[in-house]
């Protein structure tokens, strides 16, 4: 069912993130809301992802410039 598919995109989306892979876990959460909108857990979740991603780009790029 969507539902079912939604909420093992979801979990992906927590098992990338928690493995610092922000960018894959921004498109499983996406994908999940593509499959049930109006499940709110999945913006907040996508929220977080896109957030941890950019801190992450800011750290990379901080290192690269030898800050």
């Amino acid at each position: 069912s969507t539902f079912l598919i939604s909420t093992l995109r979801e979990s992906k989306g927590n098992a990338l993130q928690s493995e610092h892979r922000f960018k894959e876990a921004v498109a499983a959460y996406r994908h999940a809301i593509a499959l049930q909108p109006t499940d709110s857990s999945f913006r907040v979740n996508l929220g977080s992802a896109l957030s941890n991603w950019g801190l992450q780009l800011l750290h990379e790029a901080g290192d690269r410039d030898g800050a």
